[in-house]
C-alpha cells in the first residue's frame, strides 16, 4: 500500500445526520485551465441539483505566475463558484470531489473521494502525483475513485495498476448555450468585420506543447497553401499560462524559408486570454478545426468545435475518437508509438493530414452535414448537464 492511501487529515469524521448529501469540491476557480473549466462546468450544474450541499475549498495554482482571471467559463458559472463557501470546522462531506494537479489520490476519512486525473501519454510519473514514494505501480483506497475524459486516458491508469473499477471514463461538455453555429448571415459579418472575408480559415486552439502537432499542422498548411491559396491559419494559444508565442516561433523558425514565408504570409497569432465568449466567437467565424495532436487525454476544443459546427481534421487513434464520427470529422492515419519509459503517443501521417485538410475544404456538402450533425450530438450527449448527470451516478 503506498502513501496514496493515508487518510487526509484536513478532515475528522462527524456523526451523520440524515440531510442532503454533503458534496466538498477542491480545485482551482477562475484561471484558463482546462481542469478550472471542467470544475465550473459540473459544479455549476451540481449547485442546482435538488438534495445537495456543496462546499468549495480552493487549491493552489500549479504555477505561481497563475492568476485568477474572470471570464473564462460563463457569467452563470462564475456567480455560482464565487458563491460557494469554504467547509465549516464540523462540516463532514459525504464526497470529494478533486480538479487540481498534481493528483492528490488520499482518502478523506468517510466520504468517497473521486479525483479528476488525465493521462496524455499514458503513464503516471512522480510530477502528476502529490505524493512521495511512487514506484510506477499503484494501489488505491477502495474508497477513492479516478474520473477520467477518455478511454484513452483511462488505460494509462489501468496500466499504473489500478483497478478497473476504480477508473470511470466521464466526457467533457460544452456551454450549448454559447457554442453553436451561426447563421450563413452572420458568420460572413464576422468574418469581414475581423478581416477574414474571402479566407478559408483553418483554427486550432491550445497550448502549443509538444503533443498538440503544431509541427505538423503547419507543414500541412504549407502543402495545402499551394492548392488553396485562400487558406489561413488561426492559432489561439495561452500565454498567461504557457508562453505559447514562444513555443509557435520556434517551429516556424524551424521550417525551410519559402515554408516559412507562406506560413507567416497567412498567419493571426492570438496569444491573450480571452472570454469564452471570444473564444466561442473565434470557432463560430473559423471554417475548419485541425488538431494533428500526438497525445490528448480528452481534446475538448475539438468538441466545442463540433458544438459550433466546424468540420473537423484530427488524429486517429486517441482519446478523440471517443466523441467524433465519420460525418463531421476525418480521422487521420496514425500509428501507437511506444517511449523508452513506458509512454505512449501517436504519430499522425503527414499525408493523409493533408489530403484529409483538402477533402474537406473541397466537399461543401460535407461541411453542411458538420454544420448541421456536430451542434445535434454535442446537445443531445455532451451538455454540462449530461456530464453532471454522470458525474451523481458515481455518487
Amino acid at each position: 500500500m503506498t502513501n496514496q492511501s493515508k487518510p487526509d487529515l484536513a478532515y475528522t469524521p462527524m456523526q451523520k445526520t440524515p440531510g442532503p448529501r454533503r458534496i466538498l469540491i477542491e480545485g482551482w476557480r477562475f484561471v484558463p485551465h482546462s481542469y478550472a473549466i471542467v470544475m465550473a462546468g459540473i459544479v455549476s450544474e451540481l449547485c442546482y441539483r435538488a438534495g445537495l450541499e456543496i462546499r468549495f475549498l480552493d487549491q493552489s495554482y500549479y504555477r505561481s505566475h497563475w492568476k485568477a482571471i474572470k471570464g473564462t467559463c460563463s457569467i452563470f458559472s462564475e456567480k455560482v463558484l464565487a458563491n460557494l463557501l469554504n467547509p465549516e470546522p464540523d462540516w463532514q462531506p459525504d464526497y470529494v470531489l478533486r480538479f487540481d494537479f498534481p493528483m492528490r489520490l488520499s482518502p478523506v476519512a468517510g466520504a468517497k473521494t473521486i479525483v479528476f486525473g488525465t493521462t496524455e501519454f499514458g503513464k503516471l510519473t512522480p510530477q502528476t502525483l502529490a505524493a512521495e514514494g511512487f514506484t510506477g505501480f499503484l494501489h488505491l483506497d477502495p474508497s477513492v475513485t479516478i474520473m477520467t475524459p477518455s478511454m484513452w486516458s483511462r488505460r494509462g491508469f489501468i496500466e499504473a495498476g489500478i483497478s478497473t473499477n476504480q477508473v470511470a471514463v466521464i466526457p467533457h461538455g460544452v456551454d450549448t448555450e454559447l457554442f453553436f453555429p451561426l447563421s450563413d448571415e452572420e458568420k460572413i459579418r464576422r468574418k469581414k468585420q475581423r478581416g477574414w472575408e474571402g479566407k478559408y480559415v483553418i483554427l486550432n486552439i491550445g497550448a502549443a506543447c509538444g503533443n498538440k502537432g503544431i509541427p505538423l499542422l503547419l507543414q500541412a498548411i504549407v502543402h495545402v497553401a499551394k492548392k488553396h491559396p485562400h487558406v489561413y491559419l488561426c492559432l489561439k494559444g495561452l500565454d498567461s499560462l504557457y508562453g505559447s508565442e514562444a513555443s509557435i516561433r520556434q517551429y516556424i523558425d524551424s521550417l525551410p524559408a519559402h515554408d516559412r514565408d507562406i506560413i507567416t504570409s497567412r498567419l493571426e497569432y492570438i496569444g491573450e486570454t480571452l472570454s469564452i465568449r471570444e473564444m466561442a466567437a473565434l470557432y463560430q467565424t473559423a471554417d475548419l478545426y485541425f488538431s494533428p495532436y500526438s497525445a490528448e487525454g480528452f481534446n475538448m476544443p475539438v468538441l466545442e468545435a463540433a458544438a459550433c459546427g466546424l468540420p473537423i481534421v484530427c488524429t486517429g487513434g486517441g482519446s478523440t475518437d471517443d466523441f467524433v464520427d465519420g460525418r463531421f470529422a476525418c480521422r487521420i492515419e496514425s500509428y501507437l508509438k511506444r517511449g523508452p519509459h513506458g509512454t505512449w503517443h501517436l504519430e499522425p501521417d503527414l499525408s493523409d493530414a493533408i489530403m484529409s485538410v483538402q477533402k474537406v475544404i473541397e466537399d461543401d456538402a460535407f461541411s453542411k452535414r458538420a454544420r448541421d450533425v456536430g451542434p445535434k450530438l454535442v446537445q443531445s450527449e455532451y451538455s454540462w448537464g449530461n456530464i453532471a448527470d454522470k458525474v451523481l451516478a458515481l455518487f
